[in-house]
């Protein structure tokens, strides 16, 4: 992906996915994405940050380039729209320089429905700024005008205009071979969109026996938006 840096930007990304930057361009490090949020943004990935702050418009490439099935895609947030994204998902922020970036939690821990799709926390990144969002064999961004749904192991956000709800899948026999999971996540509304990434990397369930522990820590992390 093609990134053009205007002067006054500032971009945070992940060392992994800096492919090419200008000779010359004023690079630093940031220990944390949000220092708020250090164990969000350790559990994420998001540390140990390259901090790209250009003088003059430049070029700026963004390839996975230790994992070659992840593609990247630009997700545009407005001041107006936040925008609830898992934050694993997250390969960098594109922002104003001295901007920091801005994340608010909304816990849903009074809600049955969240403790049976183990969705207690969602984190919304708010604008204006760019998401650059990773997913395993390419990214879809898709606009609400018509009722969808999603395996919720691909999907990864949505915007807040977007009418978000959660639904079992309809072959239960499905899920008990580990084909599918267990919920899908359906989105509908006339002005919100949503995006998921196209295939799953290893993360989907593996039917009525699970996947031990890393399952066990999926399920946690899960729980906190993450």
């Amino acid at each position: 992906l093609d990134v053009l840096l205007a002067p006054g930007d500032e971009l945070l990304i992940r060392p992994e996915f800096s492919q090419t930057v200008e000779a010359g361009t004023r690079k630093r490090s940031r220990i944390l994405l949000d220092a708020r949020m250090p164990l969000t943004s350790l559990a994420s990935g998001l540390y140990n940050l390259v901090s790209v702050q250009p003088d003059e418009p430049q070029m700026v490439v963004v390839s996975a380039t230790k994992d070659p099935l992840y593609e990247v895609a630009l997700i545009e947030v407005t001041a107006d729209t936040p925008v609830v994204c898992k934050s694993r998902c997250i390969a960098g922020v594109l922002l104003p320089r001295n901007h920091a970036v801005r994340i608010t939690r909304h816990w849903r821990l009074f809600s049955l429905h969240a403790w049976l799709t183990l969705q207690l926390r969602y984190l919304a990144f708010h604008g204006p700024c760019r998401l650059l969002v990773k997913g395993c064999r390419g990214i879809k961004i898709e606009r609400c005008d018509k009722s969808r749904m999603i395996n919720q192991g691909l999907s990864l956000g949505f915007s807040a205009h977007a009418d978000y709800a959660t639904t079992r899948c309809e072959t239960f026999l499905s899920y008990l071979t580990g084909a599918e999971a267990l919920f899908n996540d359906r989105y509908s509304g006339q002005t919100g969109f949503y995006f998921y990434e196209e295939a799953d990397h290893g993360r989907g369930s593996r039917g009525m026996t699970g996947r031990g522990i890393e399952g066990l820590l999926d399920a946690g992390l899960k729980m906190f938006g993450l």
